[in-house]
Formats: structure tokens, C-alpha cells, sequence
């Protein structure tokens, strides 16, 4: 992630909550609370303008090595037990 770029997390009580990236990877959340993925990740690619790229996606249960770019039609991964 790059100075500029938004990522998403999914909070445990699946609610949605917006980082916006600094410098050096700071993050700080900018929005919390939003009931849907697809309403936060437009308000996401919004929030980009000016410096920002790209919107990347996490869990709020997984590690930062798992986070990836958001696709918007991304559907939930399948867990096998």
C-alpha cells in the first residue's frame, strides 16, 4: 500500500471500517461503522482523491500479509473444513 491508498476492514461484528494510508504505512480510520462492503468500498474510492490509487480489502481476524486490493465483484472466499 502506498501514501494515499484506503484499505477496508471487516470488523468482527460485520460492520466496515476505512483506513486512509500516510507516510510509511500510518493508517488512520477515517470511517467506521458502514453495514455494507459494497457502500464502503465506494465511499473508499472516494476518499483516494488526490494522492490515493488503489482500495485494498482485509478481515479484521486476518494478518496485515493478508490484505489484497478490493475487486468489486469479489465474492466471499470459501472455507473448507
Amino acid at each position: 500500500m502506498a501514501s494515499g491508498d484506503c484499505l477496508v476492514v471487516e470488523c468482527a461484528d460485520g460492520k466496515f471500517e476505512i483506513y486512509k494510508v500516510w507516510a510509511e504505512g500510518a493508517r488512520q480510520c477515517v470511517r467506521h461503522g458502514i453495514s455494507d462492503r459494497s457502500t464502503a468500498a465506494h465511499i473508499a474510492h472516494k476518499l483516494l482523491v488526490p494522492d490515493g490509487q488503489t482500495v485494498y480489502f482485509k478481515e479484521a481476524s486476518e494478518p496485515d500479509s493478508a490484505i489484497r486490493p478490493h475487486v468489486e465483484d469479489q465474492q466471499l472466499r470459501m472455507v473448507y473444513a
